[in-house]
């Protein structure tokens, strides 16, 4: 595991320089935007907790650094799937692979039931149990959006624009409300502009300086 600042590298395409911040070597499991939405949880938990709980993807990046987060703080971890194929069932690398790795206690929804159970995960939670959404979609993510936010200013003092992409959003409002003299741009890596807005109108209204491009 690295420590912070995470390093600064440039690419230059079509003749253009771009700054690509790489958060990817901070950990080779809890990297990217997914370290800093978790960053709470590694420096300043909640108190008590010791079970995390979510649900998405089968091979999704949160996923993984979820696993490997309570792996590493001696947590329960459950994660909720829609049904798997017997191929990734026996898989032996990815992402799944790596969080049942880790000790992740995955658990089956049949597709019919997976709506109406994901929306009811939040009723008879325990006090040490901690629903985190999808993706890792939660308001503990600005901590760790303001402390990235705070070294592109000291790092790269002379870039005003910044494009981040987005799942759930969270990373890009958050980095916007941190920034909010930058323009940030991002686009929807999972769906479309539709989709996304509605995913981060849950979390947080939409910040002036946050571009979505389609």
């Amino acid at each position: 595991m690295k420590t912070l600042p995470t390093p600064v590298d440039t690419i230059s395409v079509e003749g253009r320089v771009f700054y690509i911040k790489r958060d990817d070597l901070y950990d080779p499991y809890i990297s990217g935007n997914k370290f800093r939405k978790l960053y709470s949880f590694i420096t300043n938990p909640p108190k008590d907790i010791n079970h995390i709980i979510s649900y998405g993807g089968s091979q999704s990046n949160a996923m993984l650094s979820i696993a490997k987060l309570c792996f590493d703080k001696g947590w329960k971890f459950t994660y909720y799937t829609k049904p798997l194929s017997k191929t990734q069932k026996e898989q032996t690398f990815g992402n799944f692979y790596l969080a049942l790795k880790f000790g992740m206690n995955h658990i089956e929804i049949e597709n019919t039931l997976y709506r109406d159970f994901i929306q009811n995960l939040t009723l008879n939670l325990d006090k040490q149990t901690y629903l985190l959404h999808q993706g890792g979609a939660d308001t503990l993510a600005k901590e760790g959006m303001e402390i990235l936010a705070g070294e592109i200013k000291k790092q790269l003092p002379d870039v005003k624009s910044i494009a981040i992409p987005s799942g759930t959003g969270t990373s890009a409002v958050f980095l916007a409300k941190a920034l909010p003299s930058y323009n940030i741009y991002t686009t929807a890596a999972v769906g479309d502009k539709d989709y996304l807005l509605k995913q981060i109108s849950f979390i947080s209204d939409i910040p002036k300086n946050l571009i979505i491009l389609e």
